[in-house]
């Protein structure tokens, strides 16, 4: 497969999983066996045994990181759009992969954030100490990968600026 056809292929996969990734909180709500909970299902069905908007509420509280993946993975589109178009050295491409960075980094920090939010929301921290309800090991690993991968793309696209600038200075020459 070449760079073309596999850049058309990751971009209409980042799309659908921006698009999946905003349902994902609606089926937390909508779930009753708690298949699709985003936090302990003894907390979720606590939500959705009080009144019709504490549910809608919760996933709301909780959607900031869902958000800023999908924005992510939108900006991953937009990068492979340029990669398709064969633009791999653009600043434009840099600021996309960046962004990507910046995005997966954001919600890495929100995630534990919101879950606290959610909790506050639900009014049950007597459940247990934060630490086993908010900071789970799910919870933590997520936050954890979630940051180092963001990094690592953010050092990525400093390294492919530096490419590009590289590349502008080598065409002035000439």
């Amino acid at each position: 497969m070449d760079i073309k056809r596999t850049a058309q292929f990751l971009r209409a996969l980042a799309w659908i999983g921006a698009a999946l990734v905003l349902v994902r909180p609606l089926l937390g709500w909508s779930d009753s066996l708690g298949m699709f909970a985003t936090v302990s299902d003894a907390h979720f069905a606590r939500a959705l045994s009080g009144p019709a908007y504490q549910g809608f509420v919760l996933i709301m509280l909780m959607f900031p990181p869902y958000l800023s993946i999908a924005w992510g993975l939108v900006q991953l589109a937009a990068f492979c759009t340029q990669i398709a178009l064969e633009q791999h050295f653009t600043r434009r491409a840099v600021r996309m992969l960046a962004r990507l960075g910046w995005a997966i980094v954001a919600a890495a920090l929100l995630l534990p954030m919101t879950r606290l939010l959610a909790l506050g929301w639900i009014d049950d921290l007597s459940f247990g100490p934060v630490s086993q309800t908010v900071l789970r090991l799910p919870t933590l690993m997520s936050m954890m990968m979630g940051a180092i991968f963001g990094i690592i793309i953010i050092i990525f696209s400093s390294l492919l600026e530096k490419s590009v600038q590289l590349q502008d200075e080598n065409s002035s020459f000439i």
